[in-house]
């Protein structure tokens, strides 16, 4: 008898609680360390725009025909596509503060006839106070990571998708005193026909899957 009042009580005990729950909260629990399904979302789509914003600055600092000079000769260039290496070093800012560093390496190949050119990079980044706010919550994040990633454009404009792969780690606090530690591995795809973006992947272990617009380029986060 004492047995079935005690599971009773605890039954009872555990409705109340989730009727609060499913009346009151609307946001992380008080004191919880972890990121809600949209924050996580919002940290995925900061770190590939970042990555993005990044991978599109190299492209535009790689164009496919160069226009060079030697005195007031002409440099002429071959007809065929030409592949060669790269290292990069760039540093952006980050949304609402901090800045992300890249650092790495890829191949340009392009064909000046069409012109044509396609570039594939890949490297590691580092995130230093790297801020997102949306409406009265600010994440910030520090960490680092590893990228890969792919541009194609043709006739001066982007052709094809446009990707963007970033993984690694990183540790994260809220303006509402909230922090925590994370990992995360994310896959980007930019349609410049449609300027769609999706990211997709997993962000503290939360499985993301976003569309955002970006026009004109992949990185372009409106700011």
């Amino acid at each position: 008898m004492q047995k079935k009042n005690w599971m009773g009580m605890a039954f009872a005990a555990l409705f109340v609680f989730t009727t609060a729950c499913s009346d009151e909260q609307v946001g992380p629990l008080a004191g919880s360390v972890d990121l809600t399904d949209q924050e996580s979302a919002d940290v995925g789509e900061l770190v590939v725009d970042q990555v993005d914003l990044i991978l599109d600055d190299e492209t535009a600092a790689n164009p496919s025909i160069v226009s060079a000079s030697n005195g007031s000769e002409l440099i002429s260039f071959s007809s065929v596509p030409v592949t060669t290496t790269f290292s990069i070093t760039r540093e952006r800012e980050c949304r609402s503060g901090g800045n992300v560093t890249a650092t790495g390496s890829g191949t340009h190949v392009a064909d000046r006839a069409i012109p044509e050119v396609t570039l594939d990079f890949e490297g590691t980044k580092q995130m230093t106070d790297c801020a997102h706010a949306r409406g009265d919550l600010v994440v910030t994040i520090n960490g680092s990571g590893t990228f890969m990633g792919h541009r194609h454009r043709l006739n001066g404009a982007f052709e094809g998708l446009q990707t963007n792969d970033a993984a690694g780690t990183f540790t994260w606090s809220t303006n509402d005193e909230r922090s925590g530690s994370c990992s995360y591995s994310i896959h980007a795809e930019w349609d410049p026909s449609t300027g769609i973006k999706t990211i997709t992947g997993t962000v503290c272990d939360r499985e993301i899957n976003r569309t955002v617009t970006r026009d004109g380029n992949a990185g372009n986060d409106g700011r």
